[in-house]
Formats: C-alpha cells, structure tokens, sequence
C-alpha cells in the first residue's frame, strides 16, 4: 500500500537508525525538569488522496520548558524506521490532529528519550499494518518511559474486517443454502 504524508514535518525528521538527533540543550544544565507527553493522531491518507477509514498515525511529542521533541516511526521501503524533530508536528495540509494528554509531569531528561527511542524494540523491523506500525512503536516507547497509551487503534480496525468477513461468509452460506432448499422445492 503507498501511502502519502500529512505533514511536511514527517518527511524532514531525522531518522533514529542512521542519523543524529539532538535536543537543543540535552540535559539542560543536568536540571531534570518535568515535561509534558502529547499523543498526536492523524489519519492516513491512500495513494489516491483519501483518508484510509480504519489506519490512523501517531507521533509522540515531548514539550519541556527549554526544549521540544516529536518522535514517530513511519513504513520506509517495508522497514519500520524511527524519525525525531525538534519542536511540535506541522500542521497538516489536510485534515487536524486528535491530541490526547498522556502525562503532565514526566521527570525525564530528552537524552533519556532520544536512547529509549533508539533502543525501541520495533525499530528496523519488518513494517506490518497488523502488528508493527507506528502504533505499536509509540506503545513500546511509551512501555520504556512509563506512559499508557490507549488501545491500538489498527486492532480495532482488524475487528471491523474480521466481522466483515465473518458476516460476508455467513450471506453466502445463508444464500446458498436458500438456494439448495428453493431449487429443491421447484423439483417436488
């Protein structure tokens, strides 16, 4: 499936894998202060311009009072990659973000971060929409830091097919057995 970016911003991160990313000010001093955790969510747009209906992306952004980060991890050429930018996510070209507050007062330094986010254990991995996507890398660094984040949305979106699916089986049986039994009962 090809899918194209919502926001500039996404396409100009820095990959976690390959490249350097630093904070600003990375330890700030080696004063800890307390950060807020924003989940960003978009939607996912086709090849074709349309907003796919069940898939929707996450980024991570991390606000301190001297610095920001966002971190996302996106399908590069079937991989999973990492990417980390500075300050908050662009404004998307179409549509909004949905932001949920995560955390208030996270006690971390933004180099903690940035090597938790490096370790992720999705990072690399073989790219599937049912079990390694963004959401799952989000999940993860949130698991490393101590954040709950909400149910992976792309499940509930593998529930809607499976029904589907089920109650497209279910038609045809039904179907066919109506069939049988009229063609049955126009021979008697």
């Amino acid at each position: 499936m090809s899918l194209r970016y919502s926001s500039k911003s996404v396409a100009d991160g820095i990959n976690l894998l390959r490249g350097r990313c630093s904070a600003q000010n990375l330890e700030a001093d080696r004063r800890l202060t307390p950060c807020t955790v924003d989940l960003y969510i978009r939607p996912i747009f086709g090849a074709d311009g349309a907003a796919l209906p069940v898939a929707k992306h996450w980024l991570l952004h991390f606000k301190w009072d001297h610095d920001e980060l966002t971190f996302e991890a996106n399908d590069v050429e079937g991989l999973l990659e990492p990417r980390a930018f500075p300050g908050r996510p662009e404004p998307l070209e179409r549509g909004t973000y949905e932001v949920q507050r995560l955390k208030k007062d996270l006690r971390v330094y933004p180099k903690t971060v940035l090597e938790l986010a490096k370790k992720n254990k999705y990072n690399g991995q073989g790219y599937r929409l049912f079990g390694c996507n963004c959401q799952h890398w989000a999940r993860e660094l949130g698991r490393l830091l101590g954040i709950k984040l909400p149910a992976d949305q792309v499940v509930e979106g593998a529930d809607i097919a499976a029904t589907t699916t089920i109650l497209g089986g279910l038609a045809i049986g039904i179907g066919a057995l109506l069939g049988s039994a009229l063609s049955r009962s126009n021979k008697n």
